[in-house]
């Protein structure tokens, strides 16, 4: 996961592996049918569309597997995101304020996302951003001043991949990309 010559300790790494590694399946040298594509995005690959995944990273090593509220990063699926949006608003232990602090948001094969739900990343994105419903162990005097006020939509990044664009794609700016 990290180059020669900056390697570092992965922990959870096996079981990375095992929920997201790479079936390695026998080829009888028949060629298929499909296109190179679909090859790529549903036969070597894991084509699971409900995952999340929390990292962080620390001097020593890249935690896989971290808590939500203290990770670095989260790789997850706009379905997955969307069943424990759902989860929350039926259950008012349960939050979703990791979503909060969002500062750098990549929408990866948008035009695969048209082809599933595209609701389901609305959905994700009306939750962006949002004022936390519980402190969560931060230091309150960490938090900047346009974070409170509301503001930090407006100073998210968002990054939208796509092989094609499509109308719902362009109604993202419109509808959830408050710029000034």
């Amino acid at each position: 996961m990290t180059p020669q010559t900056y390697k570092v300790n992965v922990e959870h790494f096996d079981r990375f592996i095992d929920e997201f590694g790479v079936q390695v399946e026998e080829n009888s040298g028949n060629k298929s049918s499909k296109p190179s594509d679909y090859q790529a995005l549903f036969v070597d690959k894991n084509n699971d569309d409900n995952f999340m995944l929390g990292i962080k990273f620390t001097r020593s090593c890249i935690k896989l597997y971290s808590d939500f509220y203290s990770s670095d990063m989260i790789v997850a699926s706009p379905l997955k995101l969307h069943d424990k949006i759902a989860k929350a608003e039926i259950n008012n232990e349960i939050d979703v304020d990791y979503l909060s602090s969002i500062e750098v948001l990549i929408i990866d094969h948008a035009d695969l996302i048209t082809m599933q739900n595209w609701a389901f990343l609305s959905s994700v994105l009306d939750h962006l951003n949002c004022i936390p419903s519980k402190q969560h162990g931060t230091d309150i005097m960490r938090i900047r001043k346009w974070y409170l006020e509301g503001y930090a939509r407006l100073y998210r990044q968002t990054i939208v991949l796509s092989y094609y664009v499509n109308p719902g794609q362009n109604l993202l700016p419109s509808l959830f990309f408050h710029y000034i």
